[in-house]
């Protein structure tokens, strides 16, 4: 006959088993699932896209501003201060 600490450590790594397995599937269920070819859609284009989180992208953008700035006057934005912005040049546009 089984010792009874024996049947009792078999019992407390079957419920162990059980409860693993119920947490596994639990956030299994809930982790988020890669988009399958069932989850893509066509756009206005008549091309697939898959379902984004992202929001569309803004196109309602202040136009650029016209400042002309002297090579003095950037040189107070070049990142020394940690008061003044970093003023970036890109094309020759401030």
């Amino acid at each position: 006959m089984l010792d009874a600490k024996l049947i009792t450590g078999i019992a407390a790594a079957a419920i162990a088993v059980v409860i693993s397995v119920s947490v596994y599937n639990q956030t299994r269920s809930s982790a988020p699932q890669p988009a399958t070819a069932s989850d893509t859609k066509t756009n206005e284009q008549g091309d697939e896209a898959s379902e984004s989180i992202m929001p569309p992208p803004m196109f309602d953008l202040d136009p650029p501003k016209d400042d002309v700035f002297t090579v003095e006057q950037l040189r107070l934005y070049d990142g020394s201060n940690e008061e003044r912005p970093v003023f970036v040049a890109i094309k020759g546009g401030v």
